[in-house]
């Protein structure tokens, strides 16, 4: 049977290729790539607001523009900045303030201006402080109120209004340092009478020389006049950054730091202490789209951490180290998302499905009933459907097999359930989904161990911070039952050897050798490159390969991954492959992830024969 093997293209021209012998038997039809999970509509309808917060970088960060815009729609007009549409809604203002004075040098004077002329105190704001809690004989808190001597009246009146939301900030810095410790300093709440056009209230450090020196939370009318339990969240929210701040120590890097563990964390910190949203809040966007990587995550990161804790990892603790980490990927270790009881089940929970256990639903105070769409998978007998997750973001499916026996491959955390079977890590198993059970043609079980799995199943695909990928292979029975040849105990080779052609030097493409058979460990290379065309020279490059069989007889699969540097005459090439290999009985088939966009990046059927003596110990 005819199979072209490509390992990558370079104008065309990097590539192996070659006529794999046919061995007789089905060669699979090539992947059957299933989407990922799609957006549900969001209970509420998206803002201009919603859109622009979604503006975030892969690497967590945000432009200038961004935060210009940001800024505008909080705050009021800035020059050199046109368009900004009107919000219907008030929206919170310490993630723009932020955001634009992580900017700053990079703005022109006028913008400059502008951003100081709204960030100015007001002369004439009321003001109060709230002091450092109560402590303790033992030295920690008390984990009560702080002490009435803690909340000093600069001003002689508050209203109503800025008293009760002296008291709520009071309790929320006493619940905060009751969890994780007090902040140095007092909080300085000020009620500016200069109104903000769409901006709630926002939180900045007290900066000396660019170290925390305290902090200061403003209050604007849009806050003052919002509803009840929306003040008290955003008081809940705002007191956090403070925490935030104080343990970041550093004006540029809290300026500058990731919103999803900043704003996420705030967020799903006032939840928990103030009460959760009548409105869903901003959880929406969290259960609606699991493919967003956490990383461009805002405000809906609190969903993140409502995982962490639903798991057993309480974030409590965990606060300061992510803080200390300070950047995306030492925050994620920092949080214990490494877990495997967390990687197992962050993707999973998005099909919201209590009936299956606690690791198929999702938690959190204040979460709508709403989930993802799962994208779809189909495979047959002889053919593969191919999933794949973000780092740090996750990816569901229903899969429908009408294949007698399936294996998964893969690598990264794969679930599947379909409502029974639940498996946390299928990689290399062996799944019976046909009607009746699978005995092989002759009456005999099957020569592995085999588990029964409905037909129609889920897949739930994590990420964690390198990315999942995978294929679901559909095998017959028949396949599948092949008795072995070589002898399993018996050295054995697989070399393929490519032909000259225009321009493609002649060369073995393959060379892979087992010492303990064809169900033992292979070590070998691919090779790619040998082209010479023109005064176009591209050496050939090895890419090293190592896998092992996970057991004895029938159909086995594994996977691997390689990676190398072609060197052209156009610059370094670098590849990097997952690789899966199915050997079933005397022939191996290989596919590898990714394919070119023209070429098929498989070899078929090759034949597993006897080593030359000598070739191992």
């Amino acid at each position: 049977m005819a199979a072209l093997f490509a390992l990558t293209t370079v104008s065309a021209c990097i590539s192996i290729s070659q006529n794999a012998p046919d061995a007789g038997g089905p060669a699979g039809s090539g992947p059957s790539n299933g989407s990922p999970a799609t957006t549900h509509a969001s209970p509420r309808p998206d803002t201009p607001w919603d859109t622009e917060l979604r503006q975030v970088n892969p690497d967590g960060t945000r432009s200038a523009d961004s935060a210009l815009r940001l800024f505008a729609m909080a705050y009021g007009p800035v020059p050199g900045v046109d368009d900004v549409p009107q919000l219907a809604t008030r929206v919170e203002g310490t993630i723009a303030r932020r955001a634009v004075m992580a900017h700053y040098d990079e703005l022109t004077a006028d913008q400059q201006a502008a951003v100081d002329a709204a960030f100015a105190p007001d002369p004439n704001a009321d003001v109060v402080e709230i002091g450092p809690v109560a402590q303790s004989t033992t030295g920690g808190s008390t984990g009560g109120l702080a002490d009435a001597d803690a909340v000093s009246f600069v001003t002689a009146d508050l209203t109503p209004v800025e008293q009760a939301i002296a008291d709520a900030t009071n309790e929320y810095r006493a619940a905060i340092a009751a969890k994780i410790g007090d902040i140095p300093g007092e909080i300085k709440l000020s009620f500016p009478k200069e109104q903000r056009p769409d901006a709630l209230a926002d939180t900045d450090g007290v900066w000396t020389s660019g170290s925390y020196g305290g902090c200061e939370i403003n209050w604007y009318v849009a806050g003052l006049t919002d509803d009840p339990l929306n003040m008290l969240l955003t008081a809940a929210h705002e007191t956090f950054h403070c925490f935030q701040a104080a343990a970041i120590n550093n004006k540029q890097r809290y300026y500058a730091a990731p919103d999803w563990y900043l704003e996420g964390g705030a967020e799903w910190v006032s939840y928990v202490i103030a009460g959760a949203p009548q409105d869903g809040g901003f959880w929406d966007d969290y259960v609606d789209d699991p493919a967003i990587p956490l990383f461009q995550r805002t405000y809906d990161g609190l969903g993140f951490f409502a995982d962490l804790a639903a798991t057993g990892i309480d974030p409590w603790d965990k606060w300061k180290a992510m803080w200390s980490g300070y950047t995306n990927e030492a925050a994620w270790t920092a949080s214990g998302a490494e877990a495997d009881a967390f990687l197992d089940s962050w993707s999973s929970g998005w099909f919201r499905d209590p009936a299956r256990g606690v690791d198929w639903d999702m938690t959190g105070p204040g979460i709508p009933p709403s989930e993802a769409t799962p994208g779809q998978l189909s495979v047959g007998n002889g053919t593969n459907a191919s999933f794949t997750a973000p780092a740090y973001a996750n990816s569901q499916y229903k899969a429908t097999s009408a294949a007698d026996v399936i294996v998964i491959t893969g690598t990264g955390h794969v679930r599947i359930s379909d409502g029974s079977v639940d498996e946390t890590m299928p990689i290399g198993q062996h799944f019976c989904t046909k009607d009746g059970g699978c005995n092989c043609p002759d009456g005999n079980p099957p020569p592995f161990a085999v588990t029964n799995l409905a037909a129609t199943f889920d897949v739930a695909v994590t990420g964690g911070s390198t990315g999942a990928s995978g294929a679901i292979a559909g095998i017959s029975l028949e396949d599948a039952c092949k008795k072995e040849t070589p002898s399993p105990s018996q050295a054995v080779k697989v070399t393929i050897d490519r032909p000259a052609l225009e321009g493609v030097l002649p060369g073995t493409v393959v060379d892979l050798t087992s010492c303990d058979g064809p169900y033992g460990t292979w070590k070998g290379v691919f090779r790619t490159g040998g082209l010479s065309e023109g005064g176009f020279e591209v050496p050939f490059t090895d890419l090293s390969v190592q896998f092992t069989m996970p057991a004895q007889g029938g159909t086995q699969v594994a996977t691997t991954t390689t990676s190398a540097t072609v060197v052209t005459p156009i610059g370094d090439v670098p590849l990097d492959y997952n690789v899966t290999v199915t050997v079933t009985g005397g022939t191996m088939t290989i596919v590898l992830d990714p394919g070119s966009d023209d070429l098929d990046n498989k070899l078929v059927n090759m034949p597993i024969v006897p080593a030359p003596e000598g070739t191992c110990p």
